[in-house]
């Protein structure tokens, strides 16, 4: 556990954290962001740093990995995305400045139908996963191990899946 230093040594190293943070993004908006995020992760936890380890080299690392983390979501999005429009489904996304069609408008409530129609033991966690929480998170939420949140979602995915007769 750090002394009550340790806010202070953290604000310290906030040039250096900006400047890493931007050969990383390459994005001045996003290397404060990704700052941010390293900043509050690291509150959140420091008492799992030792004593006698390097501030800096840790908050470096945890940059990082929030940096790859991100970057992962974000080819994973393009994938989810590419993959619908090869497969022609409409797309409905909340930052269309246009009115969806009415086929994506109709679709959307059939999902969202199919979903409402599971047990609560799938669908919460389901919805949960769907809003961008990590498995972990989800584990937490609901004090499930890890396997059975992953089966459940997995499940859950299926069900709404097959009731569209998507498979």
């Amino acid at each position: 556990m750090r002394t009550p230093g340790f806010e202070n040594e953290l604000v310290d190293l906030r040039g250096q954290l900006i400047d890493r943070a931007v050969s990383l993004s390459e994005n001045v908006e996003d290397a404060e962001d990704l700052t941010q995020d390293t900043m509050l992760k690291a509150i959140s936890y420091k008492g799992n740093l030792a004593s006698d380890t390097c501030l800096r080299a840790w908050l470096f690392t945890i940059m990082k990995h929030q940096f790859i983390n991100q970057r992962r979501r974000s080819v994973q999005y393009r994938k989810v995305l590419t993959e619908a429009v090869s497969n022609k489904m409409p797309i409905v996304s909340n930052t269309c400045t246009y009115e969806p069609s009415p086929d994506s408008q109709l679709l959307y409530k059939e999902v969202v139908q199919c979903i409402n129609r599971l047990d609560s033991k799938f669908r919460e966690p389901f919805f949960d996963f769907i809003s961008g929480y990590k498995y972990s998170e989800i584990s937490e939420r609901y004090q499930l191990p890890m396997g059975t949140v992953k089966s459940r979602i997995y499940y859950a995915r299926k069900m709404v899946l097959r009731s569209l007769q998507i498979e």
